[in-house]
């Protein structure tokens, strides 16, 4: 009964692909994935009620999936390139996660589970990107999407800086098949459930943290950082002077709005993909012009529109030493031995992070992904970590070679790819999907150019 059923609706499925693929609708559905991931915060889930930590944008990869596995099927040819090194990442987390589960009870297999399809997801934004195949102008089309969507965050930060309001509060009332996430990573309920998608501010020396359409601060002013130098590249390659006026403004937008989330990481990270972009360019005193006056405005702007949090920010960058926040999570580092577990090689499981605590009784904060990674999967998980940022770098560095007219743009993702590498030692950037999935998506694009070019060895 069940198969009779299943035929029919398989039948009706590629039969709707069919119509509907004109040759374009892999670059659409990515587009509207893009559009999914980084306008609905992370908290919000599909489907109501369930708690399984499916999300919207999940549901646009699962279709793409689809989409990409049937021109497979009907003999189209797909390269990967280098791309295939991100598998190591589920690999790693599965074994991790099987060789544990005797230790584990059911709450700690559900989230375990759970962390598995997150790092799944993120490898298969990276094949599914390259296999997508998006020509040079369709790469700067998405780019420019990531750019207008980060554009709307950065408003939705000013208007939590402005009003002291969530800007997404109950958009699960507003969309009814959206529910909202209440589970903690050991499947108990959290200490402080996202109820009805109201969720407090986070604050920091007095001062509400925005968080625009991302999931926490931290992420917020990551993602503000890949759209400021993403912005500035556009502008430098745009030939219409409005067009480069237009992505000026926007990066301008975006670089008052990341330290309004009180981080030092999207600061480094804006830092890093800055001298990066600027070392690699070739128009460099242009770059660095553009990067400059995106550097003033974000200044000018920050001291104008919410001088209190540049303070605090600045507050926070001359006083790390002292900072709690900083000496807490430092002061974790040392029980890295013991929070591997019995085995240093896989760790005590993927998604298991909450599962240790230290003799005191406190449970650990690293945020720092390597020391995460160590935990959860072992010295497999770093090994495969650094494995993908490497090879992602060398992706990135490869594209600015062959990139021709979208050099810009093969240089401001560089900058990008190497800013997460280094910001991911400041938060656990891999459990924070819009930051870690276009780290992902940049990845896939530099991958997708490289073997266009035909210079992936």
């Amino acid at each position: 009964m069940t198969l009779a059923l299943h035929r029919p609706v398989a039948t009706a499925t590629s039969r709707a692909v069919a119509a509907l693929d004109d040759g374009r609708l892999p670059v659409r559905l990515l587009g509207l994935w893009l559009a999914l991931l980084l306008l609905i915060p992370d908290r919000f889930t599909l489907p109501k009620g369930a708690n399984v930590a499916v999300r919207p944008h999940h549901a646009v990869l699962a279709v793409l999936l689809v989409v990409l596995f049937r021109r497979f099927a009907q003999g189209e040819p797909v390269r990967f390139g280098r791309s295939v090194v991100v598998l190591a990442l589920p690999a790693v987390a599965a074994l991790s996660l099987l060789r544990n589960l005797g230790n584990l009870g059911a709450a700690e297999t559900a989230a375990g589970m759970r962390a598995f399809g997150e790092v799944t997801t993120l490898a298969l934004v990276v094949l599914l990107t390259v296999a997508t195949a998006p020509n040079r102008r369709q790469r700067r089309s998405l780019v420019g999407l990531v750019v207008a969507l980060l554009l709307v965050g950065s408003f939705l930060g000013f208007w939590e800086a402005a009003t002291g309001t969530q800007a997404l509060d109950g958009l699960d009332r507003a969309i009814p098949v959206l529910g909202v996430e209440t589970f903690s990573a050991t499947g108990a309920r959290a200490a402080n459930p996202f109820v009805g998608g109201n969720v407090p501010f986070q604050q920091r020396l007095g001062m509400n943290r925005v968080a625009g359409a991302s999931r926490h601060a931290i992420e917020f002013s990551v993602v503000m950082c890949f759209g400021v130098i993403l912005a500035v590249a556009l502008a430098v390659g745009a030939n219409r002077l409005g067009r480069r006026a237009a992505f000026l403004a926007a990066a301008a937008s975006m670089a008052v709005a990341l330290p309004l989330a009180l981080a030092r990481t999207g600061v480094v990270g804006a830092v890093v993909a800055s001298v990066v972009a600027i070392a690699v360019a070739r128009r460099k005193l242009r770059t660095a012009a553009l990067i400059g006056i995106a550097a003033g405005v974000l200044i000018a702007g920050a001291l104008s529109f919410q001088p209190k949090a540049t303070d605090g920010l600045v507050h926070m960058f001359v006083t790390s030493r002292e900072d709690t926040s900083v000496q807490a999570r430092t002061s974790d580092y040392r029980e890295i031995d013991r929070a591997v577990g019995t085995d240093p090689w896989i760790g005590r499981g993927i998604g298991q992070w909450e599962t240790y605590r230290t003799p005191f009784d406190r449970q650990l904060l690293f945020d720092n992904q390597y020391l995460l990674s160590a935990e959860e999967t072992g010295l497999f998980g770093v090994l495969a970590l650094v494995a993908i940022f490497i090879t992602a770098i060398s992706a990135a560095v490869r594209w600015t070679r062959v990139a021709g007219p979208e050099r810009p743009l093969a240089v401001a993702v560089l900058g990008a790819v190497v800013a997460f590498v280094v910001v991911s030692a400041m938060f656990d950037s891999l459990y924070f999907s819009q930051a870690a999935s276009l780290f992902m998506f940049f990845f896939g694009l530099s991958c997708v150019a490289v073997l266009e070019a035909g210079a992936d060895a």
